[in-house]
């Protein structure tokens, strides 16, 4: 009885549609200009800019009682009159809010109207997100036959609106039901004739995504960006008011005759975030007429794709199937190995197809259309095209094109790849290349939209800016994607190219294939962000950055920068990394196999700490010291040195000098000063972290921790005192007290005492082991510091 179509950005309504059936029982209940109201408003009706022949009556809201009160009048004389008089307010002061749903099912007969369901708010999100959802054609298919045989259109993506039925056991009979699904409004009729049923026919009458895609294309001041959130809104249908990110990663599903080539390549993932797909991997192996891998089902496009892949000094075709199957179609073979690293894709249907020129025309056959979808401030082209002149493919809208100058990426053209520019007019052209194909695919064209986001790339010696209006070399993290772009020139091959910050290190050493104008290059990233020229002619003297693009390592975790032949031991103990995260930066690391007169490993700057720091490392059964200096060198200086092994798993520090606070020093302690600085105390999200050198006093009482940075329960650490180690306590009143252990050298490390503030969650325990308790919680210890002594006066905690 109502139906309202409603366009607003940042929350301003530019265009509203009402239509209100308002008398719907009783004698002469069309849907007709007497029962209806048709109201139209728009944007300048808010800013006070209306005109005499807006009509927004209708736009005024009903009450559900007052609603309830039309339905009940049944009087035929008051259907005619109620046609004649003019509304009042209270029966136009219906507007649901804008983050009420409500979601029901009528059957229509003889006897009247009967309310076969009814959801409101959460309870009717799941139904009209399955109604509303892009599903495959086959999957609507599916659906539509179980429906049938249920003799049932509700769930499957479909959402029955009504049913309009004739009895059960007339001779002639019909049954028209108004379904909502896979974003489309249809109704479905079926006769009958005695025994005999007709086939069902289902007949689409709106494509609400295809109404939306219209409607937003006439209107010129909202931007293109605004416009595709819109679309992708109506086309994922989420329907909360803030749309979580999606976030999957997940070992690559590789297939038969395909391994993962290991080694400081290994761990093939595939990532899906912020609606971007991307793929790490290099997989070993010659099966190159059988699958290469698996895509997951929520990281699939909705036609075939096209990608350019490194066989090291020369390229490969590589598709990427609606079902998600990963398949080598042409090009080199002469490696036993193919990098994957190059896909990169928004998955999904949707996009803004692409007007394309000089004779271009979309190939179609399965593979998908030539299209731009903006991800943020990315702009991502895909697609597949045939037939045209080799000059320009196509104008890309201004929403969607570079702005610090133009690009240059490698496509694929088959067994070959091509050179294309796009311009910061938008122009998508050819720019050089083996033409053996009469097709050439788009897809792999990534790069930012923003200038602000973009950095400038440090390059490394004898590369420089091409200039002449090209791009500048540079890197953004756009929707969880580092991408790179730019023309450097230059003449050292076979070395590193540029330097990435750790916020773009990836986690294995991608191979990616870069432009080097008629030929395709191998450009390597390690995991230390090195940016490499590996292998591929490159007589024009410069490289193109542009292309390079891959998922951002989750969560601030980095591999460890291992140092002088130190390696990560592997294992059941994994990969040696670093993690900077809420204003800490922790290691988690097994290294082997190195040189103890050399560093373990350099952290990056921004996980290094404000003076030198001392803390105590494992090796087995003993206990070693491992320094970490402010050029972030992390390094052996003394203790066990046994088994060929180092653990630096409990190295914890916080890396800047916000929010470091002085130590209060008790009794004659001392900082040690030098290199070592003062003794100080961090809090951070609930983390309290003390750090520093003290020496000169008496062992029992070292410091007294502020309130603000206290544990709620007795603590032991181990702290360092050279190739030994010391007990220390951390008491709920903030006394840290050496207790027992080595007490040379006159110092003490406090470097390592990192604890959550609070209570936590229990920790369960096993093979007979339990709680040490001793005594209630927070007891004040008094002067006891013996080891005996505090074991019968303390409440203990585990940690």
């Amino acid at each position: 009885s109502l139906e309202v179509t409603t366009m607003r950005t940042a929350g301003i309504v530019l265009f509203k549609h009402t239509i209100r059936l308002h008398k719907r029982f009783g004698s002469n209940t069309n849907f007709e200009n007497g029962n209806i109201k048709d109201a139209v408003e728009r944007a300048r009706n808010y800013f006070g800019k209306g005109q005499a022949t807006d009509d927004d009556k209708a736009l005024q809201g009903m009450s559900r009682s007052v609603l309830a009160q039309l339905n009940a009048s049944t009087a035929a004389g008051a259907a005619g009159a109620s046609a004649s008089k003019p509304d009042t307010d209270d029966e136009f002061s219906f507007e649901p809010e804008s983050e009420e749903l409500y979601l029901a099912s009528a059957r229509y007969d003889k006897t009247g109207v009967r309310i076969t369901s009814n959801l409101t708010g959460h309870d009717a999100v799941e139904p009209v997100r399955a109604a509303l959802g892009a599903l495959q054609a086959e999957e609507v298919e599916e659906a539509e036959d179980e429906a049938e045989e249920e003799d049932s259109t509700q769930g499957l993506g479909n959402h029955e609106l009504f049913e309009l039925g004739s009895p059960s056991g007339a001779l002639v009979g019909f049954s028209v039901k108004g379904l909502l699904g896979s974003g489309i409004m249809k109704i479905k009729v079926q006769m009958k004739f005695g025994p005999l049923d007709s086939p069902t026919k289902t007949i689409d009458l709106v494509n609400l995504v295809d109404q939306l895609r219209v409607i937003l294309s006439a209107i010129p001041f909202v931007s293109q960006a605004s416009k595709q959130k819109a679309i992708d809104a109506m086309s994922s249908t989420h329907l909360e008011a803030q749309i979580p990110v999606t976030e999957v990663s997940q070992a690559l599903n590789i297939g038969s005759g395909w391994s993962d080539s290991g080694y400081e390549y290994e761990g093939a993932t595939v990532r899906l975030r912020d609606g971007m797909c991307s793929v790490q991997a290099l997989v070993a192996g010659a099966a190159w007429n059988q699958r290469v891998a698996t895509l997951p089902s929520v990281c699939r496009p909705d036609g075939r794709l096209i990608f350019t892949a490194s066989n090291h000094d020369n390229p490969a075709r590589v598709d990427v199937l609606p079902d998600g199957e990963v398949k080598w179609m042409e090009g080199s073979s002469a490696h036993s190995w193919i990098s994957l690293s190059n896909i990169a894709f928004a998955p999904g249907s949707g996009g803004w197809p692409l007007t394309l020129e000089n004779g271009w025309v979309n190939y179609g056959a399965g593979y998908s259309p030539a299209v731009y979808k903006l991800k943020g401030s990315l702009c991502v082209l895909s697609g597949l095209i045939a037939n045209g002149a080799w000059t320009t493919f196509t104008t890309l809208p201004e929403e969607c094109r570079p702005k610090g100058g133009a690009l240059i990426f490698s496509a694929s053209n088959g067994a070959n790849d091509v050179r294309i520019d796009v311009t910061p007019s938008g122009l998508v052209q050819y720019g050089g290349g083996h033409t053996g194909s009469a097709w050439q695919t788009l897809t792999g064209i990534i790069f930012s939209t923003d200038v602000d986001q973009q950095q400038s790339l440090p390059l490394a010696t004898g590369w420089a800016a091409y200039g002449s209006g090209w791009s500048p070399p540079s890197w953004a993290v756009v929707e969880g994607m580092c991408v790179l772009e730019g023309l450097i020139a230059g003449s050292t091959w076979n070395a590193p190219l540029a330097y990435l910050p750790v916020d773009c290190w990836p986690m294995r050493r991608l191979i990616m294939v870069a432009n080097g104008h008629a030929q395709s290059l191998r450009v390597d990233v390690d995991t230390e962000g090195v940016v490499r020229h590996v292998a591929g002619t490159a007589s024009d003297s410069w490289v193109s950055l542009s292309g390079i693009a891959f998922a951002q390592s989750p969560g601030g975790t980095r591999l460890l920068p291992v140092r002088n032949s130190w390696v990560t031991y592997g294992s059941i103990f994994g990969q040696a990394t670093f993690t900077v995260r809420n204003g800490m930066c922790s290691l988690a690391a097994l290294v082997k196999d190195g040189s103890w007169s050399g560093s373990f490993a350099q952290l990056p700057p921004n996980c290094r700490p404000t003076k030198r720091l001392i803390f105590s490392a494992n090796n087995n059964e003993a206990q070693a010291r491992v320094d970490v200096d402010t050029d972030g060198t992390v390094q052996y200086f003394g203790g066990a040195a046994s088994h060929g092994w180092m653990s630096l798993s409990n190295i914890v520090f916080a890396p800047d000098s916000l929010g470091h606070i002085s130590l209060p020093l008790a009794g004659s302690w001392v900082a040690y000063g030098g290199d070592f600085g003062s003794p100080d105390y961090t809090v951070r999200n609930g983390v309290c972290s003390v750090e520093g050198l003290l020496s000169g006093g008496a062992w029992g009482h070292l410091a007294t921790l502020p309130a603000d940075c206290r544990p709620s329960e007795v603590l032991i650490f181990t702290a360092n005192n050279h190739e030994s180690p010391s007990r220390v306590d951390v008491l709920p009143d903030g006394q840290i007290t050496w207790v027992a252990g080595a007490s040379g050298h006159g110092w003490i490390s406090l470097s390592g005492i990192v604890f959550a503030m609070g209570k936590g969650y229990a920790l369960p325990l096993a093979s007979g082991w339990s709680n040490y308790g001793g005594g209630p919680l927070g007891l004040d210890c008094g002067s006891e510091r013996t080891a005996s002594a505090r074991s019968n006066a303390c409440g203990w905690s585990v940690h």
